[in-house]
């Protein structure tokens, strides 16, 4: 089952860490388009950001055109994990 999302996210590191990142709203993520939140600007994967696909992570690449705490819109599909409940 795919879904998919459209929305603004704000780029901020999490403690300890330097790296900027945004958290989607499932892993597995397909077909990520990040623009800027007129939506007249598309960032370029591996230049600006990259995906961290597994995690539904979005990271800032700092020599990219996206900005330190940038907010930007993201569209993508996502598969939620299937869970299944295994009977002992």
């Amino acid at each position: 089952v795919n879904d998919a999302a459209n929305a603004e996210f704000t780029f901020a590191a999490i403690p300890g860490d330097t790296i900027e990142r945004i958290q989607l709203a499932g892993p597995n993520l397909d077909n990520v388009v990040v623009e800027n939140t007129d939506e007249n600007l598309t960032y370029v994967e591996d230049t600006d950001y990259i995906v961290d696909t597994l995690r539904g992570q979005i990271l800032r690449i700092p020599t990219g055109d996206i900005t330190a705490g940038q907010t930007v819109r993201v569209t993508y599909d996502y598969t939620p994990p299937n869970y299944e409940q295994i009977n002992l």
